[in-house]
């Protein structure tokens, strides 16, 4: 089941993050974002490429202060981003892992 990627799920983004490292053995935590909550429709990056099974490297969240929405941030090892911000298109996600080490 897809997750919504938001300010308000970013501790629980953070938590399963963190729980699959810890699991052990991993080489990569993978996350495939969706434009829809039923995860049929993969959304694209700036560049028109579909981020499915991107090597995640970190996720940062940005608080809404004075009327400046909030935001969440994913990085990928390639060095392409993401950013979803508050109010404008929701996007969702799947986490997974990638091989072992």
């Amino acid at each position: 089941m897809a997750i919504q990627l938001n300010i308000e799920n970013y501790e629980s983004l953070i938590s399963s993050i963190q729980s699959l490292f810890s699991a052990g053995g991993i080489s990569a935590v993978i996350v495939t974002m969706y434009d829809d909550a039923d995860a049929t429709v993969i959304t694209n990056d700036a560049a028109g490429n579909g981020i499915a099974n991107r090597a995640l490297a970190s996720a940062v969240k940005k608080d809404s202060i004075e009327g400046v929405a909030g935001s969440v941030t994913i990085c990928f090892t390639d060095g392409s981003t993401i950013e979803v911000v508050e109010g404008e298109l929701a996007k969702w996600y799947i986490l997974s892992t990638k091989g072992y080490i």
